[in-house]
């Protein structure tokens, strides 16, 4: 048993990662060599009690506003030249220790430089094709509406194609910057209170034609005594464009997709959330598409065939977990999806 605990501690002692063990009275009970490395000193003498007190008490604070067992969180640490580290922390339930917690520490300094940097350079990119792009598509709409003369039926046939070619890279150009923005944390939003009753009917009304020409119909109903929300209208104009135009994708011919306002009734604290729920009765989602559905570039068949970006819902979480939210999908093979997300009611 000596020889295992041994062993064990050997290991420990030369991982590449800190690891650190504070007990309940949030002191350093021990650590690695690694984790004294990361907080900028070579031996345990060295690193002075005052800097270890106002190490712990920056971890228990991040660990005390929650009730996980286990959590990470992403810090800035100040030294000679500041580090971010990426600390995992997990609760102590048993042993001597029991009541404080170990932290697991990485150093993501370099990691956080390099994704700037191809955030950066994506951005970049993605803003010099823009540039010629909208003018391009405005000159083909000058060309099809017939501002500079008639056109052949052949001329129109493939003028539409490049229109929509033209149409779907703008949007995939876009994305990329909303992504590049939510990565570099440079998303800008305007907060103000806003009526959501007449979001939904402003939204409802934009894709209302699109939805017509593929025979689905959109429903709209809000069950709120008081719609206001505090929101950024034109980041919730779009998650809602995003919401609506999959559910169109994954519905058929005479299907109905149905919007809706309503109390947020799960929250703790009534009447500071409203639940904006978008339903449609395509084919559903199996559990495994329900997980990943989230992630960036993920693409599920739809009946209809049509093709997105792999983004709108990646940004759509993005956003709605900005403004204070979340969201979520339920999902039953054979009987639909609903998208819920909520919005606050106050700041």
């Amino acid at each position: 048993v000596v020889a295992d605990r041994d062993r064990f501690s050997s290991v420990i002692e030369q991982m590449g990662e800190g690891v650190m063990v504070i007990n309940q009275v949030r002191e350093i009970s021990w650590m690695n060599h690694r984790a004294k490395e990361l907080l900028g000193y070579g031996e345990v003498n060295q690193v002075p009690e005052a800097y270890q007190k106002m190490f712990v008490l920056r971890l228990w604070k991040e660990f005390g506003e929650t009730e996980e067992k286990v959590v990470a969180r992403e810090i800035v640490l100040e030294r000679p030249r500041n580090i971010i580290l990426k600390v995992s922390l997990a609760k102590i339930v048993e042993g001597r220790d029991a009541g404080g917690f170990v932290a697991v520490m990485r150093d993501v300094t370099y990691e956080k430089k390099a994704e700037k940097m191809k955030s950066d350079f994506v951005a970049n990119v993605s803003h010099e094709i823009r540039s010629p792009m909208a003018p391009m598509k405005d000159a083909l709409s000058l060309l099809l509406d017939g501002s500079v003369g008639p056109l052949l039926p052949d001329q129109t046939r493939f003028l539409n194609i490049l229109d929509n070619n033209i149409g779907r890279l703008l949007r995939l150009v876009n994305d990329l910057l909303d992504i590049s923005k939510i990565e570099a944390g440079r998303m800008n939003f305007t907060f103000k209170g806003e009526n959501i009753s007449q979001i939904i009917d402003e939204v409802v009304v934009s894709i209302g034609g699109y939805a017509e020409k593929v025979k689905i119909t959109l429903s709209s109903e809000c069950s709120l005594n008081d719609p206001s929300v505090i929101c950024d209208k034109d980041r919730v104009v779009q998650v809602m464009v995003n919401l609506l135009m999959n559910a169109i994708k994954f519905s058929s011919e005479g299907d109905v997709v149905r919007v809706a306002a309503s109390q947020a009734e799960w929250d703790a604290d009534e009447g500071d959330y409203i639940l904006v729920s978008i339903q449609d009765t395509g084919p559903g989602l199996v559990p495994e598409d329900v997980d990943l559905l989230f992630n960036r570039f993920q693409q599920i068949d739809s009946p209809q065939k049509m093709k997105g970006t792999g983004l709108g819902l990646s940004i759509s979480k993005a956003i709605v977990e900005m403004h204070g939210g979340r969201i979520w999908v339920e999902s039953e093979i054979g009987k639909g999806s609903t998208f819920n997300f909520t919005l606050p009611t106050k700041r």
